[in-house]
């Protein structure tokens, strides 16, 4: 079974609603990079460039798009006809993400803080108890004198 490619020039003809290649390549840009489809794409003999070609069917969910912007937007339309990830995926604002980020942070923040404080009580509990250990020691050196360190007359 052959599979027959349309040219960018051939894909704006056939879609209804679509008027200009710099907007069927900012659709397909969008698609490949958010909705994980891939398109197939050809060697010109001519520039020896890789051009994105479409197919029968994709030209098809093109002119499924058209209709469905109006009401779901441009990137809404294009994610439903194209998406290839489950309907379970959730797909969120910059503001949303913005929130959720922000969110993350401030716990992050908050349990590096506890830590934090928990490091400097366990060292100043440390620095207490060394503190105590070279009085003690102190103490002991000049408590007793057992003639060690005694100067010679």
């Amino acid at each position: 079974m052959t599979v027959t490619y349309f040219t960018a020039k051939e894909t704006v003809e056939r879609v209804h609603g679509l008027h200009s290649i710099s907007t069927l390549n900012k659709w397909a840009n969008f698609i490949q990079k958010n909705c994980h489809y891939h398109f197939h794409y050809e060697s010109s003999s001519i520039s020896h460039k890789k051009r994105r070609v479409f197919t029968l069917e994709e030209i098809n969910r093109l002119n499924q798009v058209v209709p469905l912007i109006a009401e779901k937007g441009r990137d809404g339309a294009l994610r439903q006809v194209f998406d290839t990830v489950t309907d379970s995926c959730t797909y969120y604002s910059t503001t949303e993400i913005y929130a959720l980020l922000m969110e993350q942070l401030e716990q992050q923040l908050t349990t590096t803080r506890q830590q934090a404080h928990e490091q400097q009580n366990q060292l100043e509990n440390e620095v207490r108890h060394l503190d105590k250990r070279l009085k003690h020691l102190e103490e002991q050196i000049n408590g007793s004198s057992s003639g060690w360190f005694r100067r010679k007359r």
